[in-house]
């Protein structure tokens, strides 16, 4: 399923891809090819866009587990999911743990860990992490 954002103009996956773990370009590889019912166009998010689903507490959500995500969306109990935002665009952040510096240039992005609500940068080939799909409307 998917949930629109009117605020922001763009249309969510409901849920986070859990079941697979890949690295950046992969990613964006399966974000481009994916279909959610009818719908095509798929992308990953900005950091600024994954973090409008990031919520102020840990929450029951769709899943029925508790994570920082907000209760509409399914994330189990919270996953880490890339974004496109690399460490030349925001090479500094401030979560509510901490501020965080990345200087690996172009060779990482940020991303989100929805279980304790916190953002992270991460190296590029790192088959580590999850994908969020989201459409701009």
């Amino acid at each position: 399923g998917t949930i629109t954002d009117t605020v922001n103009k763009l249309l969510w996956a409901k849920s986070g891809v859990k079941e697979k773990r890949v690295n950046f370009k992969d990613a964006k590889k399966h974000a481009a090819s994916a279909t959610i019912g009818e719908i095509s166009g798929w992308r990953l998010p900005t950091l600024p866009e994954l973090a409008t689903l990031l919520g102020n507490q840990r929450v029951l959500n769709a899943s029925g587990k508790k994570a920082w995500v907000k209760s509409e969306f399914d994330d189990g109990r919270g996953q880490h999911y890339w974004t496109t935002t690399k460490c030349t665009e925001v090479s500094y952040i401030e979560d509510r743990y901490q501020k965080k510096i990345c200087q690996e240039g172009e060779s990482a992005v940020w991303l989100i860990h929805f279980n304790v609500g916190a953002i992270f940068w991460q190296f590029l080939n790192k088959p580590l992490f999850h994908i969020w799909l989201v459409k701009s409307l």
